[in-house]
């Protein structure tokens, strides 16, 4: 009865899907239109959309006496013959029962895609690269024979020109803590501080230009050389020659460079390899997803993310995804396995062969009060060692096309990198080099007061996280990410420093390597942190009168299962196997080396102190063998 109840409700859906009389409204889908009907106490068609969906053409073979009279009419023969098949399938199969039900997929949201090759996951980046107006990109390689290592030629370097049409004043950046920044660090602190205009970002692998030998001041010379060769190109091209022109341009120009700590740039080699990527700029049709590959050393993959139209509420049925079945492909919602759902509920037959696809939505651009006006936002990273920033990551470019003003983006970047980049954490050693620039071409008109404000804030955090995952994700060695949440804690300060602590632990690091649910390492790590940092709550506060420590009533879990409460272990044998388990489809594969990340997943670890409201999400990687090879071998 149930199945028939269903497959009447569908007949009924798609049915009205031929009378366009009954459709008023646009926006549904037959996958909401679904729910709709079979949830609401009283199912109505009236908000059903205003023409009926004509599916592709197919091997459907649908009898007919006479020739359709429109592509319209077909497709609703077709349609109709849709049904029929469907209706005779169900009752055909009328009695019998499935002996389990076919497992529902949970939806896969934006930032959580798994992909079972690097063929589909180079797919997806393609997906990610498109710039924002009035963005290029440029690269060229080189080769060099270091003075430090005279022994070594014919090394490999990388240049990366992020090029802007026109110069912008709308940019801001934030670098290293570092007490020995590298040069090109100060130099950019400089021309932030000068406030002047940007156009160019030029970024070199393999060397990071951090306290290298000879006179005194002689890195920042060399980054201030090649950003006058650069400069010197983007006059010309510009048509204005000169050395005033040149020294001009040459202070619109950001130098960065990322690699050996120690040895100095190879500045005649790069500024002939400067006007090859000048020129890859202007003629190469190249994308942010390239940018991301040339800057990479150690990274295993690009990391690209972009700010993404789905990340926002749709009105119903704007959710891009299809039903596709044999001799049609209905529009449905992407929240549902819409194809398992038929099945499970009797709509379709099991023997029916289908599926539910994804596919991209035309559009990735952000219009979110349909003004017309439409803004942009990418991201891409490198860095998967020395990683424990603070105020930025390694290398990190975000690119936007949104007029704001720098003020308004300094304060937005500050913000987003609060909760991402600071936020994350490989092996605990802050970079000397580590710099993150948001800079706008200021193409897409931002009026005061607009609610672009607040969806670019909103696309900016969704942009770092993703990038601050994908850093902790390709760190180097990294098989297992863990995800560390603090919470209940009296401060934030103590929220971070704790999920810091736990994510460094060299114990655990290695625990989770090996799979191996090894808790005491955990309730270690929070104890020796808490003891040497805050024990106990100042005199003042009640608690601490009361004589009771800060871990008091501290609850931890581990993949969201309860292992330490009350002061005490709560552990058997069941649970070990579920902790293996969880520790293991967290694996990204190939023991550190995988060349692409098969999931999102992380391994999945929770202190709540109980005793206040701030709390913080840490990532870290676990430890292998993986990540000592590559750092033994760095240089050779």
């Amino acid at each position: 009865k149930l199945q028939k109840s269903f497959l009447a409700i569908a007949t009924a859906i798609l049915r009205a899907l031929l009378e366009p009389q009954k459709m008023k409204t646009r926006a549904a889908t037959p996958g909401a239109a679904f729910l709709f009907l079979a949830f609401s106490p009283q199912p109505s068609l009236s908000f059903l959309p205003s023409r009926p969906f004509v599916p592709r053409r197919s091997a459907l073979v649908v009898p007919r006496s006479e020739p359709a009279e429109s592509p319209a009419e077909s497709g609703q023969e077709h349609l109709q013959a849709v049904i029929d098949e469907v209706t005779k399938a169900a009752e055909k199969s009328e009695g019998d029962a499935l002996s389990e039900p076919p497992e529902v997929e949970e939806e896969v949201e934006d930032g959580e895609e798994e992909f079972s090759s690097l063929v589909k996951h180079q797919q997806f980046l393609d997906t990610q690269g498109d710039l924002p107006q009035g963005f290029r990109i440029g690269k060229s390689k080189l080769t060099f024979d270091p003075v430090e290592e005279p022994t070594r030629v014919d090394l490999p370097m990388s240049l990366t020109l992020i090029l802007l049409d026109e110069p912008t004043d709308a940019w801001t950046a934030l670098f290293t803590t570092n007490a020995f920044p590298g040069a090109p660090v100060k130099v950019g602190r400089k021309r932030l501080a000068e406030g002047g205009p940007l156009q160019a970002i030029v970024v070199n692998n393999k060397i990071s230009n951090v306290c290298p030998g000879g006179e005194p001041g002689s890195g920042e010379q060399s980054s201030e050389d090649i950003c006058t060769g650069l400069g010197a190109l983007l006059a010309i091209r510009e048509g204005e020659r000169g050395l005033e022109g040149a020294a001009n341009r040459a202070r619109m120009v950001l130098p960065c460079s990322t690699g050996i700590i120690g040895w100095s740039l190879p500045v005649p080699n790069m500024l002939r390899a400067l006007p090859q990527c000048v020129e890859s700029a202007v003629s190469d049709d190249l994308n942010a997803v390239d940018a991301a590959r040339s800057i990479m050393t150690t990274d295993r993959y690009p990391k690209v993310e972009k700010g993404r139209r789905a990340s926002w509420p749709s009105p119903l049925g704007h959710g891009h995804a299809l039903l596709k079945l044999p001799g049609a492909a209905l529009p449905c919602r992407p929240s549902f396995n819409t194809f398992q759902l038929c099945v499970l509920f009797g709509l379709l037959p099991p023997q029916c062969r289908g599926e539910t696809v994804r596919i991209r939505p035309p559009s990735d651009d952000f219009d979110p009060d349909d003004s017309g006006e439409k803004f942009r936002i990418v991201g891409i990273a490198k860095g998967a060692g020395m990683i424990e920033p603070h105020l930025a990551t390694m290398l990190v470019y975000l690119f936007t096309d949104l007029d704001l003003p720098r003020a308004t983006l300094d304060k937005s970047l500050r913000l987003a990198v609060k909760k991402s980049f600071n936020c994350i954490s490989v092996d605990s050693d802050e970079s000397t080099s580590d710099t993150v620039v948001l800079i706008s071409s200021q193409k897409v008109p931002c009026p005061p007061g607009s609610p672009l404000v607040a969806k670019f804030d909103e696309a900016l955090l969704k942009v770092c996280e993703g990038l601050a995952d994908d850093v902790v994700r390709n760190g180097e060695g990294t098989n297992h990410v863990m995800e560390v949440s603090i919470k209940g804690s009296p401060k934030d300060e103590l929220a971070v420093g704790l999920g810091r602590a736990i994510v460094n632990s060299p114990l655990l690091k290695c625990a989770v390597a090996g799979n191996d649910p090894n808790v005491g390492r955990l309730v270690a790590a929070v104890g020796k942190y808490v003891g040497d940092n805050h024990a106990a709550h100042s005199k003042g506060q009640a608690q601490a009168a009361k004589g009771q420590s800060i871990l008091g009533g501290c609850v931890m879990k581990m993949g969201g299962k309860i292992i330490f409460a009350n002061g005490q272990f709560i552990l058997n044998g069941v649970l070990e196997q579920e902790l293996i388990q969880h520790m293991k489809a967290a694996e990204l594969g190939d023991h550190g080396k995988a060349e692409f990340p098969l999931h999102k997943r992380r391994v999945s670890i929770e202190v709540d102190l109980g005793i206040g409201l701030s709390e913080a999400v840490i990532l870290g990687s676990d430890l292998t063998h993986e990540y000592v090879t590559v750092n033994a071998d760095y240089r050779s």
